[in-house]
């Protein structure tokens, strides 16, 4: 399996043949080292923690720039991926939430196809504690992708943590329960 580095050369060679083949490896790099961000913010509890997810979501963000660069059309569909990893890498950095809904976004309005978006921009309004925007994001994801155990799960956390009366906090935790 080639390492996301070996990746990102192999789109910066293979912009001499195509840009959607240096955009399709590109992404491919972006796609492994966003794996390898989420593997290690779930898994790895070594005091390098934050330095190693630092140095993947660098590459990932550079795979998904040389995405960008390389994509044929600012409209596309490699386009819109390419905007979607560079803000899923975003996320997971501390402090660059606000780039990350940035992109999220624009990915969003290239493609509201992108599940993997849908989730990311509901997270990081999460992380945020803006918990009616995250709660918009899960349903987006749900009604326009379907139905997928991301967007249910944290949508069923969502409707547990907003805020309000009695009333509306049990039937929210109701739903909560029933979306999980």
């Amino acid at each position: 399996k080639p390492q996301p580095s070996e990746l990102l050369g192999r789109a910066d060679g293979a912009m001499a043949k195509s840009a959607s083949e240096s955009a399709a490896v590109a992404l491919e790099g972006a796609e492994a080292s966003l794996a390898e961000l989420q593997e290690l913010e779930d898994y790895y509890f070594g005091p390098d923690k934050e330095e190693k997810k630092k140095t993947a979501a660098d590459t990932a963000i550079a795979c998904a720039e040389t995405a960008l660069t390389c994509a044929e059309k600012p409209s596309g569909n490699a386009h819109a991926r390419a905007c979607c990893a560079k803000g899923r890498a975003l996320a997971m950095l501390e402090g660059q939430e606000r780039q990350a809904e940035e992109m999220l976004s624009k990915a969003l309005k290239l493609n509201p196809q992108l599940v993997e978006a849908w989730n990311a921009l509901g997270e990081v309004y999460w992380n945020l504690q803006s918990f009616q925007q995250a709660r918009n994001s899960f349903e987006q994801a749900i009604d326009l992708c379907g139905k997928n155990t991301v967007s249910l799960r944290n949508l069923s956390m969502v409707l547990r943590a907003i805020q309000c009366d009695d009333l509306e906090k049990e039937a929210n935790f109701a739903a909560g329960l029933e979306k999980a």
